[in-house]
């Protein structure tokens, strides 16, 4: 038995060893072949010969540029490729490729003569190539997904004689998002097998009035510096761009696509509602008159969208009256009454909580989902957020009213959702959920009840877990962004900087505040200007003063939506509060 034993176990032992080498061994292939590592580095002194170039063919005033061109440095022509883009509001955009760049005279004088007819005026970037051609071997889009990164990466196809470029900014700039990258571009490489080549660039960009050259990563230039000044700059113009989103009747357009200028169709109240709870929360912070009228123009349109039935209001969405829809309209009505004091709305408050009351079971779960068509069922499950915007928006009007009665049911939702992932003392499962932190941090200062702590903390640090960190990718430009198996996008960021900011505050009222989560907080806030439409940034978009202010899906995907600028102003309202807190971080300690 035992010689029969060893007979079967050793080549079952043998062949796992060798799948798992395989495995590895195929891992650490992928992992070399995706690194496309710079090969050429442009130097300070070819950097200034590059400025001076492209500027002085950009101011040259005579009828004919010089033909004049003193000698291209060395480190510009190793690999010779340079593509010159050129950008003019309302106009296509211009893209002239040149394969031998600056290493012959002639060439330069055409680049030189395409900058002189451009003028002073026109946006530019220049691409120079950065390191030799890299086959790709597999024409797979899954493959291609992971070699190619969006932003960074150019390719070079040669179909049969017919040859052409994917430049490293063009996906960006025509709203091709990673995830249809292939799709879209791929029919231009499989007619007859193409061979495919990839490289990476060394990117520069030109704004009018510039007086150097701007260094791109990933086609973006230097986020601002994170102070409060930038901050709040950056918190005013999101508002901005919703109060131009803010129609006359109050609807928002909901969703904008600043490459083509069209507005999407669709719609979501409870976006909406949420929208119109930043702009009111922008009015707090500077008393501009201009955000209350947009945010009541929004409340008007929003009591369109409300049914009223029993003494009770609520927001019907495909035949269900949602439990996030009256969360939220509280939270916006709230905010308003909180800072104009005029009670004009609390009767719809006070509906709009009964609801919210009503929804609620006797653990303290909510019904997310009830049915306005009696032939439906209730729904409980579902939605994740919603019962954490409940929980605070019952928060909320206790803390404007003072009434027991909302507190009272909010620390019961407070604790069953505490409890609702958990399973014999385990949690199975940590939501993302801001809006519940929101609700932890301000319970916590009105009961200081130890529970509610506990639970935020846990919450906290999953976000904290799932932020890419310096160093932690080879993407800087990922560092503060919410992990995403595909891209770090501004709208899960910002609402997870929201808890983050909430927790913050709730540290602060025991006197200490934690550095581990107001780095995170930074970190986050770095990688939220990043996402903001500013004028340095917005460079290759038609129309960049429309989607000035507004916060786009992601650096390489450049739609807007009401929700991802909302939930950028609120979390940035945060950040404002503690970029500049001074007390010595410490270690928190809370009596049980």
């Amino acid at each position: 038995m035992r010689t029969n034993c060893r007979s079967f176990c050793w080549p079952k032992l043998l062949r796992t060893a060798i799948i798992a080498s395989c495995l590895i061994l195929l891992v650490l292939f992928f992992r070399h072949h995706r690194a496309l590592p710079v090969t050429v580095e442009v130097t300070p002194e070819a950097l200034d010969w590059l400025n001076e170039f492209v500027l002085s063919g950009l101011h040259e005033t005579s009828s004919q540029p010089a033909q004049s061109v003193t000698m291209c440095p060395e480190a510009l022509i190793t690999h010779p490729l340079v593509i010159l883009t050129l950008y003019k509001p309302d106009r296509p955009i211009q893209r002239y490729l040149f394969r031998k760049g600056f290493i012959e005279q002639d060439q330069s004088r055409k680049i030189r003569t395409i900058l002189h007819e451009a003028g002073p005026d026109t946006s530019l970037r220049i691409d120079v190539q950065a390191s030799p051609l890299h086959r790709i071997w597999f024409k797979n889009k899954y493959y291609w997904f992971w070699v190619y990164e969006p932003g960074k990466t150019g390719v070079f196809w040669d179909n049969g004689g017919q040859e052409g470029y994917l430049s490293p900014g063009q996906p960006i700039e025509q709203g091709i998002g990673p995830n249809k990258t292939w799709s879209h571009y791929s029919p231009h490489w499989t007619d007859i097998r193409p061979i495919l080549y990839r490289f990476i660039t060394h990117s520069y960009v030109y704004l009018p009035g510039a007086s150097a050259l701007v260094a791109l990563e990933r086609g973006e230039p230097p986020p601002p510096e994170l102070n409060q000044a930038n901050i709040r700059a950056a918190i005013i113009e999101a508002a901005d761009y919703l109060v131009r989103q803010t129609a006359p009747s109050g609807k928002f357009v909901y969703e904008y696509d600043p490459i083509d200028q069209s507005n999407s169709s669709h719609y979501n109240a409870l976006r909406h509602a949420g929208t119109t709870f930043a702009l009111f929360q922008v009015y707090g912070l500077t008393s501009d008159s201009k955000y209350l009228e947009a945010g009541d123009r929004a409340l008007n349109y929003l009591d369109r969208l409300t049914t009223i039935k029993d003494g009770f209001r609520f927001i019907i969405e495909n035949n269900y009256a949602k439990l996030g829809g009256a969360a939220l309209a509280v939270l916006a009505m709230v905010e308003r009454e909180t800072h104009v004091r005029d009670g004009r709305d609390l009767p719809k408050i006070h509906a709009f909580a009964r609801f919210i009351e009503r929804s609620q079971r006797d653990d303290g779960d909510f019904i997310r989902f009830d049915p306005y068509n009696p032939t439906r069922k209730a729904e409980l499950e579902k939605s994740i957020y919603y019962p954490g915007e409940a929980t605070f928006a019952l928060t909320r009007l206790a803390g404007l009213t003072g009434e027991q009665h909302w507190l009272d049911a909010a620390l019961k939702g407070a604790r069953a959702l505490s409890r609702r992932w958990s399973f014999l003392g385990i949690d199975w499962f940590v939501p993302f959920d801001a809006w519940l932190l929101y609700a932890l941090s301000e319970l916590f200062e009105q009961t200081r009840q130890p529970w509610l702590y506990d639970y935020a903390s846990t919450i906290a640090r999953r976000m904290v877990l799932y932020q890419f960190g310096p160093g932690a990718n080879r993407n800087p430009d990922f560092c503060g962004g919410a992990f995403d198996p595909v891209f770090p996008q501004s709208t899960p960021t910002g609402a997870r900087a929201e808890g983050l900011g909430a927790f913050c505050t709730m540290l602060s009222h025991t006197g200490h505040l934690s550095d581990f989560y107001r780095t995170a907080l930074m970190n986050s806030g770095r990688f939220q200007l990043r996402q903001a439409f500013r004028p340095d940034n917005s460079y290759y978009l038609p129309c960049p003063e429309k989607a000035r202010g507004g916060f786009r899906k992601s650096i390489v995907e450049p739609q807007l939506r009401i929700d991802y600028t909302q939930h950028n102003i609120s979390s940035l309202l945060y950040l404002l509060e503690w970029t500049n807190y001074e007390q010595e971080p410490d270690d928190l300690t809370i009596t049980h």
